[in-house]
């Protein structure tokens, strides 16, 4: 029999509940540990984050998984706050590699990771990658598998 990891067997034991866990019930090599977890993921019943939540943790992520570009966005969102004008971010490609990331009020080409607005408070991504830190979408699994593995835990009583 396979092992899992805690939270994989947990994530099983929540797969087969459903049509997909009983598919790989059939199935003659258990479901991946990723599997698992987007099975968590789609099966969530609760609430979806708003779009203004799902920003500010996104940007909270980045402080773990890309400090530089998590400065560089704070620093973007105040300029853009206070000039009024939609401001991008860089990656550094010329010779000062000082900063990993340079702030613009110029588009830029493919150098061009993603821009904020403050009037919008909306972000637009470019050329924004999985090397820059947490997508949005990662994120979001990530707090809705928290949020169900909360809820299970109050419904068992763990603390």
């Amino acid at each position: 029999m396979k092992k899992y990891t805690p939270i994989a067997a947990f994530a099983l034991a929540f797969a087969l509940t459903s049509t997909l866990g009983y598919k790989w019930l059939n199935a003659k090599s258990g479901p991946t540990d990723k599997e698992l977890y987007e099975a968590i993921a789609r099966g969530v019943e609760t609430e979806r984050l708003t779009a203004k939540d799902l920003q500010s943790k996104w940007i909270k992520s980045l402080n773990e998984s890309n400090p530089e570009l998590h400065d560089a966005i704070i620093a973007a969102m105040l300029i853009s706050k206070d000039a009024n004008v939609e401001i991008y971010l860089h990656r550094n490609i010329g010779e000062n590699k000082k900063f990993k990331y340079t702030i613009s009020d110029k588009r830029g080409d493919a150098e061009n990771i993603l821009s904020y607005n403050y009037k919008t408070d909306f972000f637009t991504f470019d050329h924004y990658s999985i090397d820059d830190g947490f997508t949005m979408q990662m994120v979001e699994n990530r707090e809705i598998i928290n949020r169900k593995i909360n809820k299970y835990y109050e419904e068992l009583g763990v603390k």
